[in-house]
């Protein structure tokens, strides 16, 4: 075994201690690698660096610059079996494989890289052999989801002890019944999960959930999805009540047709006090769940509410913006709900929303006036996503939004489908205040070659991820983005149902290769 062989080999023996990383950085830094070297470093430095740490913009550029020139090189060991991977730490971790060729190609990926979290798609005909893989033991975080799992899968799946070390484990938008259910909640091959996803598998009823809650495997169990299944009420307080499920602090519930009188009923319970998180996704909750919602006495350590897609409306966001015992929320997602100008200016008048770092008010009828209360919010400061699509902004609330200073913490930023054409995209080019976004969502906005020039060569640009699809943009706007020297860090630049002819579409290929969907 060489020098350089004994380190990996540290490295994947303890893939959560920096570390064994860290002397491998010196050994490369003496051995005529100091990019590779300052990489792991740059990396592992922030990892647990906070949000807003000021040191941060300048190690994420330097890392993104590193990644650009050299990370096709140092992930070159996965080009050939992979479709897609991250780096975390100096190293790929992170992978996203079709079934087949993760067969073909496990072993020598997995001897390369401390891969900690693997995607993997059409995996059904694979599975048998997929599961017996020796390798699956390295893994932490394994989704399945999107692969027509049945139930059958689930108890082959049940049965490796090789996946024993899982944390994470993703089963949503399958179709797996009870019967899987109780296969998952009796393995003793599951027993160190935190994270189970099983959202989306519409056979999956209160049995299921039943089955769960008398689980004597799962007491690991930190986070559980159960959103757009077939689980009402009685599965949902089965959940809630359960001994075995006391670890809980993330439940997602969509769609579990509660209503206010099921949310009541929900919320009379004092388990509830103890979950972080609560997605109560189109469950018909309107104005009366949310005044209870925001009354109810057990809710203080909430950091996340979900409540995208019911028939709340300005009354109802009045009363969440006026619940002293949701000062901790982090996360507010009041999407597809009536919250308008009057729900809006309530929400940025709270001083109980001033740990909002995320707010999704997308396809909520707001207008420019919305957002000229939003932005002048003395309390919003800290916020680093905002979800605004089709909202009816115009032009106009594109240009207040630019000149919002307590924006200039924003990393993503969603205005899909508001008509802010050339104007507004030219007004979110020129802003000072929007110099840190990482991710940039148009689409539908009727921008054209203008509009896409000035996003091309806006001042201060980090974007990771740049979505201008279904708009006017033609070969000169194509062609200015990719001439332009500000958008070096792009890793996904999406221009679909534009108008680009066969030039600007080779010239976009040749600077962003497989970066550029068109």
């Amino acid at each position: 075994m060489s020098l350089d062989d004994a380190f990996l080999a540290d490295i994947l023996e303890h893939p959560e201690d920096d570390t064994p990383r860290l002397v491998y950085a010196d050994w490369l830094d003496d051995h005529g690698q100091a990019e590779r070297a300052e990489f792991i470093r740059v990396q592992c430095r922030l990892e647990g660096m906070p949000e807003d740490d000021p040191r941060r913009p300048v190690l994420e550029d330097r890392a993104a610059e590193l990644e650009r020139i050299w990370g096709s090189m140092w992930a070159q060991p996965f080009r050939e079996h992979a479709e897609r991977w991250s780096f975390r730490r100096g190293f790929v971790e992170e992978i996203w494989l079709r079934a087949a060729r993760s067969l073909a190609g496990a072993g020598r990926l997995f001897r390369q890289s401390p891969v900690r979290t693997a995607h993997l798609s059409r995996c059904t005909r694979d599975l048998k052999g997929l599961l017996t893989s020796p390798f699956l033991q390295r893994l932490a975080t394994l989704d399945l989801g999107f692969n027509r799992l049945m139930d059958h899968d689930i108890r082959q799946l049940t049965s490796i002890a090789g996946l024993q070390n899982l944390v994470a484990l993703d089963l949503g938008h399958n179709l797996l019944g009870d019967r899987g259910v109780e296969d998952l909640a009796t393995s003793p091959c599951l027993t160190n999960l935190a994270v189970l996803e099983l959202g989306f598998n519409p056979m999956i009823t209160d049995r299921g959930a039943r089955a769960l809650a008398a689980s004597r495997q799962l007491g690991r169990l930190n986070s559980l999805g159960l959103g757009f299944c077939a689980v009402h009420l009685d599965g949902a307080q089965a959940i809630v009540t359960s001994r075995g499920l006391a670890g809980l602090r993330a439940l997602g519930l969509g769609r579990c047709l509660l209503g206010n009188e099921g949310l009541a009923a929900l919320l009379a319970l004092p388990h509830l006090g103890r979950f972080r998180s609560l997605v109560l996704d189109r469950n018909g909750i309107d104005t009366a769940g949310a005044q209870a919602l925001a009354e109810c006495t057990s809710l203080g350590d909430l950091t996340r509410l979900s409540l995208h897609d019911n028939k709340i409306g300005d009354v109802g966001a009045q009363a969440l913006a006026s619940a002293p015992r949701l000062s901790h929320l982090s996360e507010l997602d009041l999407h597809g709900n009536d919250v308008g100008p009057v729900g809006a200016q309530a929400l940025a008048a709270s001083p109980y929303l001033a740990r909002l770092t995320c707010l999704f008010l997308s396809e909520c009828p707001l207008g420019e006036a919305s957002v000229s209360a939003l932005a002048e919010s003395p309390h919003l400061t800290r916020l680093s996503e905002l979800y605004m699509n089709g909202s009816g902004l115009g032009p106009g609330g594109a240009r207040v939004l630019a000149r919002a200073p307590l924006l200039s913490g924003l990393r993503f930023l969603q205005l899909a489908d508001n008509g802010i054409g050339d104007q507004g995209a030219r007004a979110l080019a020129a802003s000072p205040h929007l110099g840190r976004l990482t991710g940039l969502r148009l689409d539908r906005n009727a921008i054209g070659d203008a509009g896409a020039a000035a996003l091309a060569n806006a001042p201060a640009s980090r974007l990771g991820w740049l979505c201008l699809e279904d708009n006017a943009i033609g070969d000169e706007g194509a062609l200015a983005l990719a001439a332009s020297p500000r958008l070096e860090r792009l890793t996904r630049l999406s221009l679909r149902y534009n108008q680009i002819g066969e030039r600007g579409r080779e010239a976009l290929r040749r600077r962003f290769g497989q970066r550029v969907e068109l």
